[in-house]
């Protein structure tokens, strides 16, 4: 070996003990989600999972819910325009048609009609305090057309009692 392959060998062997412990711990708080009709914590659910709380909500004010879900992996969305117009959702490659949209635990699409998805295009961050999105079938807690998933939107709750 020459007399640079042996330096570099030896610095790489000495910079791991230059690495430093982390010296405090972070504990992190429970994650309780709804999203199976029942409060439970995320690592029990069942499922795959995503909450968005109220911090990353507010993190991004004035948005539309579509900008706030899109950044969510697996989910995309096609629009129309800005807020207000028709939006459209896949999740993991199902068409909307087949994925859930629930708000406070009410079914919020209407079968009645000949478009039974739920438009996203219309809804607003403004309210909400969580979004929930279950991931794969799901159709022993929301229903048979609930294949790709189901989103559930929990809205704010007020401050103080009385108007």
């Amino acid at each position: 070996m020459n007399r640079l392959q042996t330096s570099l060998i030896a610095l790489l062997a000495i910079l791991p003990a230059q690495a430093m412990a982390q010296t405090t711990v972070t504990d992190l708080d429970d994650i309780v989600v709804t999203a199976n009709l029942s409060e439970t914590a995320q690592y029990r659910a069942g499922a795959v999972v995503t909450r968005l709380g109220q911090a990353r909500i507010d993190a991004q004010p004035g948005q539309g819910a579509v900008q706030l879900l899109s950044k969510v992996p697996g989910v995309s969305f096609r629009t129309n325009g800005p807020i207000g117009t028709q939006a459209g959702v896949t999740v993991r490659g199902v068409p909307q048609t087949n994925i859930g949209a629930r708000v406070d635990g009410i079914d919020v699409s209407d079968p009645s009609g000949t478009q039974v998805a739920y438009d996203f295009g219309n809804l607003t961050t403004m309210d909400l305090s969580a979004v929930e999105l279950v991931r794969g079938a799901q159709s022993a807690l929301y229903g048979s057309r609930t294949v790709g998933g189901a989103f559930e939107f929990l809205t704010r709750r007020a401050d103080k009692d009385g108007v």
